[in-house]
Order: structure tokens, then sequence, then C-alpha cells
């Protein structure tokens, strides 16, 4: 993928799209809805806050 090569943000630029439409579709890409991404980072903090429990 470019942004090895380049930041973020000059692609962004050239392809005249946002940051954050550019990480949506990074997310999409991947397979994994942004939704369920919330939900793991919600359930990993609850985790965290219980020690593991």
């Amino acid at each position: 993928m470019e942004k090895a090569h380049f930041p973020v943000i000059i692609l962004c630029r050239v392809m005249q799209v946002s940051r954050s439409g550019f990480c949506d579709w990074c997310r999409r890409e991947k397979g994994i809805d942004p939704e369920r991404l919330r939900l793991i980072e919600r359930l990993r903090a609850i985790h965290a806050r219980t020690r593991g429990s």
C-alpha cells in the first residue's frame, strides 16, 4: 500500500478524500466493521478496568 511510502495526509489530498473517509475505507478493507471495532475497544477497556475478570 502507498501509505508505506507517503504520509496519509498527502494521499488524502491527492485522492481528494477526507482522512476519516480514508480510515473508514481501511477498516472496511480489513473486513472489520467499525461498530465491531468500537465494541472490541469497549470490551478491552472493561476487561482492563476489572483486572481481567
